[in-house]
């Protein structure tokens, strides 16, 4: 099974700098954990940035990303950014890439996404988990690097899931 790793961009791997409307920051440890993620865990040709922006944001969303370095640092290429004008068109799209592992901040992507493995919801809000999603598991890290360890141990988990199933020990 090849594994396909898609990303949101904002509150994923940039956040908004406090106090402004419209800077930008990385999130903490986005770089090193995603080009780590790349490297040794997915392929860089496996790897997707799936961003909501409509036709206005989207050159803004590639200058934001250029600015911080995103796809230099982590060996994302930049054909693997994809854009879409709705969050329930991000599900489409995982779909389309056969997506195994999604990470994103929003509970609407994760409702549509339902048929996505591994689903990581990116520092859900507290009054957002008051309300559970009922689709199946889903992880809630709250910064990347409790992420990263929650992704490589789904690796892991598919990986003595398919040598099991592959030895005809269920």
């Amino acid at each position: 099974m090849r594994h396909v790793l898609v990303l949101d961009v904002n509150g994923v791997l940039l956040t908004r700098v406090p106090g402004t409307l419209n800077e930008r920051q990385l999130v903490p440890h986005a770089l090193e954990t995603v080009a780590d993620l790349v490297r040794n865990h997915f392929g860089a040709e496996r790897t997707f940035i799936v961003s909501r922006s409509g036709r206005d944001g989207q050159m803004e969303t590639m200058l934001r990303l250029l600015q911080h370095r995103v796809l230099e640092a982590t060996g994302i290429p930049a054909d693997n950014l994809l854009f879409c004008d709705e969050r329930d068109e991000k599900a489409e799209i995982a779909a389309r890439l056969s997506t195994t592992h999604l990470v994103d901040n929003s509970r609407q992507v994760h409702l549509a996404a339902s048929a996505v493995r591994n689903r990581f919801w990116f520092r859900p809000k507290e009054e957002e988990l008051r309300q559970p999603l009922r689709v199946g598991p889903i992880y809630t890290p709250p910064n990347w690097r409790i992420a990263h360890g929650q992704i490589v141990a789904s690796l892991r988990r598919d990986k003595l899931r398919r040598h099991l199933l592959s030895s005809g020990q269920h």
